[in-house]
């Protein structure tokens, strides 16, 4: 090994090893224009730039694969942050209107609840996440935000409730318009609850009710308590063969799109007539 050292093609080997990285040197640090030298040489350094770039792109590779992994990871850590935030946010909303209500009437006793199922088989009816150990009863009546009426409660499970709303044929709601003072009774069909609309009818013939005004429970026969919100009149006609007008209605809010509503659990209905006026007829 000595000998070889000492030998001519040694000192040629180093020199031409020399020249090799000097070669790769000035192929890195030269200018995107290839030089004379550059061209020369490419043939020769061909082998180290591939074995270089394959050791590179190994390493890249790796970290590219570690650096997507981890965004994935942050990307699906802020998805579940704005699902946490837009349902404290509901919640937030929903108590807001909780304690509006609380503020307005005292006497109210209020079960906030959530939607937990809907009826594939009817638009109108869906089950709430409260039942009987909450205090919910058969006819407690259903509002939204500050007071806008949504339905009643049919069915009373331990924890769960079934909730007819508005558009149930089944339900006539006394009401007025607050503009007219003008009353009549809310109901909705088959074919109107398809257009997502009710109808007000027992209007006068003379009545001045147009379209935008607001019609609201008037508390007579004591289902509901008085100046629930039920929506806004879209149009007033005479249908066919009737002699006096309908008043027809677009709800205050859209139904499908409701998550939470409030359960009024103590309201207690008053006669249309007190006994007192009985007893005095």
């Amino acid at each position: 090994m000595k000998k070889f050292i000492k030998t001519k093609w040694f000192k040629i080997f180093i020199a031409f090893l020399i020249l090799i990285i000097l070669l790769i040197i000035i192929g890195v640090v030269s200018s995107r224009k290839a030089s004379p030298i550059t061209s020369a040489t490419s043939p020769i350094l061909k082998p180290f730039k591939s074995a270089t770039a394959f050791v590179g792109n190994k390493i890249y590779g790796v970290n590219q694969n570690e650096e997507i992994n981890k965004l994935r990871a942050e990307n699906e850590k802020l998805k579940h942050s704005l699902v946490e935030y837009e349902n404290m946010k509901k919640e937030v909303q929903m108590y807001e209107s909780f304690l509006e209500i609380k503020k307005e009437h005292t006497d109210y006793e209020v079960v906030p609840a959530s939607i937990i199922g809907r009826d594939a088989a009817s638009d109108y009816t869906f089950v709430l996440d409260k039942g009987s150990t909450n205090k919910v009863k058969v006819n407690d009546p259903v509002i939204y935000g500050k007071g806008v009426l949504i339905g009643t409660v049919k069915k009373v499970y331990p924890t769960s409730c079934v909730v007819s709303t508005v558009f149930d044929p089944s339900i006539k709601i006394s009401a007025y318009e607050i503009t007219s003072r003008e009353t009549g009774i809310v109901s909705s069909t088959v074919q109107v609850s398809k257009g997502k609309s009710l109808k007000m009818s027992g209007l006068k013939n003379s009545t001045v009710i147009s379209k935008g005004g607001i019609v609201c429970t008037s508390g007579i026969g004591g289902m509901y308590p008085k100046d629930l919100i039920i929506g806004t009149v879209n149009d007033v006609t005479i249908a066919k063969n009737e002699i006096v007008p309908t008043a027809y209605i677009t709800p205050e809010v859209d139904f499908s799109k409701l998550e939470n509503v409030m359960i009024l659990n103590n309201f207690k209905p008053q006669s249309i007539v007190p006994p007192e006026s009985n007893e005095q007829k």
